[in-house]
């Protein structure tokens, strides 16, 4: 671009528009940035409350990326470890007569069903034969 030796009025309002379209480039590039990373959030299954909450954490902070601050967002609220209601744990544990009896009622449970599945494949004839001899004598 051509300038004029020393202060110019041309000079000054090519410098204040070349800085106008540098911001409004700014601006679009983070529009964009912040666009882009809405979707992604939304592909990630975000909803739009869930996103809402990511604004906030945006201006709090001052990010500027949806996606970072969304880590952020889940660096605060981690999701919660999925767990067994301690109502079923208390009644099969009552039930069972503690851990170990849990686990020794389960592997007879196996073993019964084992040996009832060796039973139906032999077509019941040796379940035949054992009920026979302890019926016969």
């Amino acid at each position: 671009m051509r300038r004029w030796p020393g202060q110019c009025p041309l000079n000054k309002r090519l410098d204040e528009e070349a800085a106008a379209r540098a911001n409004d480039n700014a601006v679009a590039a983070a529009n964009r940035q912040r666009e882009a990373g809405l979707a992604t959030l939304r592909k990630q299954g975000w909803n739009d409350q869930g996103i809402a909450e990511i604004e906030k954490v945006m201006a709090e902070k001052g990010i500027m990326d949806p996606v970072d601050a969304a880590i952020v967002f889940e660096k605060r609220h981690p999701a919660p470890t999925p767990t067994m209601p301690k109502a079923i744990v208390a009644a099969a544990t009552a039930a069972a007569g503690g851990g170990l009896g849990l686990v020794l009622r389960v592997l007879v449970v196996i073993a019964a069903l084992a040996v009832l599945a060796a039973t139906a494949v032999a077509g019941h004839s040796g379940a035949t034969a054992v009920w026979s001899s302890i019926i016969n004598g």
